[in-house]
C-alpha cells in the first residue's frame, strides 16, 4: 500500500488503496482552480492521487504566500481530525497542475480510522511526517529568508513532486516561469536575477527544464 517517487525514490502511502473500502469520490481539478479557501468548512479529507496542490495564506499586506506544495501521497483536510477547532480550513488550497483527488467525508473518514488499524497508522505516519519533517512540503514564509533561498526550496520541492529525469536534465511538466515565481513568492525580476547568476532553469514546450549540472546537484541534495 505504498508508492515510490520516480525521482527521489521516496516511498509514500497509496491512499487510493487504503481508502477504497470507504467508497470514496474521485474529483478532478484543472490547473489554477481553488479546492478550498481558508476559513471555510472542511467537509472531509482529500488524498492527492495525481497532480500538485499549493497551500497558501494571505499575508497582512494582502499578498498570497505559498506555504506548502503537496503532491501524490499527501492529504488535504486533516482539520477534520480535530473537530473541537471547528473543522475550518487553516489554509487555502489550489490546484497547480491538473489534479485528481480521492475524497472521503469527514465522519466516514474518522470511522474508518477507528475500524482499520492499517489506515489509522498510515494517517498517524502522515501527521508525524508533516509535523516532524516540515521541509518535505513546507516553503519558507516571505521575510524569513531571501528570494534565492525560496527559489531553491521551491525548485527542490517541485523536482520531488513532478520531476522527470531526462538525458539532458530534469523536466517539470505543466509549469511555467510565471507560475514558478508565484509559487516561490518572488517577483519575475528576482527570478530573472537568480537565473542570470547561474541557475539553468528554462521554459520550453509546456515544461520547465533544469539542465545538466544543476539537475545532478538537485538529485544529490
Amino acid at each position: 500500500m505504498t508508492s515510490q517517487n520516480r525521482v527521489t525514490g521516496r516511498v509514500r502511502a497509496d491512499w487510493e488503496e487504503l481508502l477504497a473500502h470507504l467508497e470514496p469520490l474521485h474529483v478532478t481539478y484543472p490547473p489554477a482552480e481553488m479546492i478550498s479557501r481558508v476559513g471555510t468548512y472542511v467537509a472531509g479529507v482529500h488524498a492527492i492521487a495525481e497532480g500538485i496542490v499549493a497551500e497558501s495564506v494571505q499575508s497582512e499586506d494582502g499578498a498570497i504566500e505559498c506555504l506548502a506544495l503537496l503532491g501524490p501521497g499527501d492529504l488535504l483536510g486533516l482539520e477534520v481530525l480535530f473537530p473541537r477547532e471547528g473543522a475550518l480550513a487553516s489554509t487555502s488550497s489550489r490546484a497547480v497542475t491538473l489534479t485528481r483527488l480521492v475524497f472521503v467525508e469527514a465522519k466516514q473518514f474518522r470511522e474508518g480510522i477507528d475500524r482499520d488499524s492499517t489506515l489509522r497508522w498510515a494517517v498517524v505516519s502522515e501527521l508525524a511526517r508533516r509535523v516532524g519533517l516540515p521541509h518535505v512540503a513546507a516553503m519558507s514564509r516571505v521575510g524569513e529568508c531571501g528570494a534565492q533561498e525560496r527559489i531553491c526550496r521551491t525548485l527542490r520541492r517541485l523536482v520531488d513532486l513532478c520531476g522527470v529525469v531526462e538525458d539532458d536534465g530534469i523536466a517539470l511538466q505543466g509549469l511555467s516561469l510565471r507560475l514558478f515565481s508565484e509559487l516561490a513568492c518572488v517577483s519575475r525580476d528576482q527570478l530573472r536575477r537568480t537565473l542570470l547568476a547561474g541557475l539553468t532553469l528554462r521554459e520550453e514546450q509546456g515544461a520547465l527544464w533544469l539542465d545538466g549540472l544543476d539537475a545532478k546537484a538537485m538529485l544529490a541534495s
